[in-house]
């Protein structure tokens, strides 16, 4: 009961001297909305590319065939593997299959060409909802010829000077090492600069098949996208015990890009298959997310520093202003530990007002920051989703960023606030310091 009634004495103190504590106000408010926007930011631009790479990818992991063939990526019965991820106990939502021709690939379009790195082959049925929920600059999924039909990308598209309706040249070589072309129309043109989407088109998988000299039960990869918040290391361990159970030829597990290079250097016989999870495949830009993280953290580390000194000298100011009433506060009957619970009760309605201004304050700065443009940093589309940069706000994060501001709030008051509780009263009230 005393110390409700404490509390209540508390919120009638803030309240009073509230313009005393607004520089504190506004400092934490401030700091706390640049550290929510900071990790907002950063958590968004790690899950777009993410996104990004989960459906260049074709999922949360592929199974990958690869041979010594001049064709490298190459399942040779896709119907047993399938019925094997099929029968396995994996926590899968979807399986699509991808034949992938490499590097070869051109598109012919008067006179001019494009080497694509990238050549998908695809079964647009599988794998209409990733194509419905692209962004078009030119057409749109669902009306074209899916047997002869292209998708280009916007930027091989501007540099051909080739619209929807035309029709293209796609150069590829067979298995063997023969050059082979088609006459394909163009049927859409997709809104897509990042460096997943630049030199990439999609055409039919039979198709492709057909022109590389794969079988139609032939090709290069099994995406599988697994269900929300399904351990990827489990499932693909499933998958490995599950694909050695039947008898399949499978590599070591890997973590990382460079491993996943040294198994491909490996002598096999046959096709073997590879169990690759996406952080593998994002190991390649991990310098890029590693910067993006130390910058993030400096900022971060900078703005609790600036918090720490701020709320530490601005508190004591406001406690020496209150010198002579806490010495009242002691000479009417209260003791040290009533005075310091009054104190840190009035730094507790103070944060939490903070906190909430900080977040509306952390929301403002996400929203003026989607409307900035910074297509003059090369490759940035990556972290960006449709031309801008969105911020994730979770509950996880937002506590956390609460508690290590309350870390940096208590050490900068606490030594002030016990002080001021122990001073002689009748030094505090005599006006000695």
């Amino acid at each position: 009961m005393k110390y409700i009634q404490l509390s209540m004495m508390a919120l009638r103190y803030f309240y009073r001297y509230s313009h005393r504590y607004i520089f504190l106000f506004i400092a934490l408010s401030f700091g706390f909305g640049i550290i929510t926007a900071i990790t907002s930011i950063k958590a968004g631009m790690e899950d777009n590319i993410y996104r990004s790479a989960k459906s260049h990818y074709a999922g949360d992991m592929a199974l990958v065939g690869r041979t010594d063939s001049k064709i490298k990526f190459q399942i040779n019965d896709v119907k047993k593997v399938r019925d094997t991820v099929e029968k396995s106990e994996l926590s899968y939502d979807h399986i699509v299959t991808r034949t992938q021709f490499g590097s070869d690939g051109i598109v012919y379009y008067n006179g001019s060409d494009v080497r694509h790195k990238y050549t998908l082959g695809v079964d647009w049925e599988e794998e209409a909802d990733y194509f419905a929920g692209l962004s078009y600059s030119q057409g749109q999924f669902g009306n074209w010829d899916k047997k002869n039909g292209i998708i280009l990308s916007s930027p091989v598209a501007d540099e051909l000077y080739v619209n929807v309706g035309d029709s293209v040249i796609l150069e590829v070589k067979t298995r063997d090492g023969q050059v082979n072309t088609a006459s394909l129309v163009v049927q859409a043109i997709i809104d897509d600069s990042t460096i997943f989407g630049y030199y990439k088109c999609y055409l039919d998988r039979l198709k492709l098949n057909s022109l590389i000299g794969f079988s139609e039960n032939e090709a290069s990869t099994i995406g599988i996208y697994l269900k929300e918040n399904s351990s990827l290391k489990k499932e693909a361990m499933k998958l490995q015990v599950s694909l050695m159970r039947d008898g399949f030829n499978i590599s070591s597990l890997v973590s990382n890009k460079s491993d996943l290079l040294k198994e491909y250097q490996h002598k096999w016989i046959g096709s073997r298959l590879f169990v690759i999870t996406l952080p593998v495949y994002l190991s390649e830009v991990s310098d890029l997310l590693s910067a993006i993280n130390i910058i993030a953290y400096f900022l971060y580390f900078l703005m609790l520093l600036i918090l720490f000194v701020s709320v530490a000298v601005t508190f004591r100011l406001i406690l020496f202003e209150r010198d002579r009433e806490i010495g009242t506060l002691r000479g009417i009957g209260f003791h040290g530990r009533d005075i310091i619970f009054l104190l840190v009760m009035e730094l507790v309605f103070l944060f939490f007002c903070s906190i909430v201004t900080g977040f509306l304050f952390a929301g403002f700065i996400v929203w003026i920051m989607s409307f900035l443009s910074f297509s003059m940093i090369p490759s940035f589309e990556i972290f960006m989703e449709s031309g801008s940069l969105n911020a994730i706000f979770t509950m996880r994060t937002t506590i956390i960023n609460c508690c290590i501001i309350f870390i940096v709030l208590f050490p900068s008051v606490a030594f002030p606030v016990y002080k001021a509780s122990q001073k002689k009263l009748s030094i505090v009230l005599s006006g000695g310091k």
